[in-house]
């Protein structure tokens, strides 16, 4: 993976050495995109800081994105900070339809309280049977309360 990342800035710096092709804020995107699919989440910010242009709300709600998806909390909470900074328009209109964005830090602590019910749960529990019938109650749980 780290060939592919090596390969994909030597044609992101081409563009503009070799053919004088100027990055637009889509390009950045894309870069923040790769860096963040492959886990190098540190490597993604330091590009970003790095930028030629102010970022975009789109380059900090990618590495947001991606900062979640590896579990990068401190790193996503600030990036949805700069988000709602620069553009609270979406916070707005999640409003107005009644849902509130939440931060990776407090996923993480939906995630302990259904574990920790599954536990609950597990101990009222008598024999085995009990127990494999808690998961798909444990799964519902899970779905319903993501909604």
């Amino acid at each position: 993976m780290l060939g592919d990342i090596v390969e994909g800035m030597l044609h992101f710096e081409s563009m503009s050495k070799d053919y004088g092709i100027e990055p637009t804020m889509a390009h950045y995107v894309s870069v923040v995109d790769m860096f963040g699919s492959a886990g190098h989440l540190d490597e993604a910010f330091e590009f970003i800081e790095k930028m030629p242009m102010e970022p975009s709300v789109d380059i900090w709600e990618t590495l947001m994105n991606l900062c979640r998806v590896h579990g990068h909390l401190e790193l996503g909470d600030r990036c949805a900070e700069l988000v709602e900074q620069l553009d609270p328009s979406p916070l707005n209109e999640q409003s107005k339809a009644g849902l509130i964005p939440i931060k990776a830090s407090d996923l993480t602590k939906r995630m302990k309280r259904r574990i920790k019910i599954f536990w609950e749960l597990r101990a009222e529990s008598t024999n085995i049977e009990q127990e494999i019938l808690l998961i798909p109650r444990l799964i519902r749980y899970m779905r319903c309360s993501e909604a």
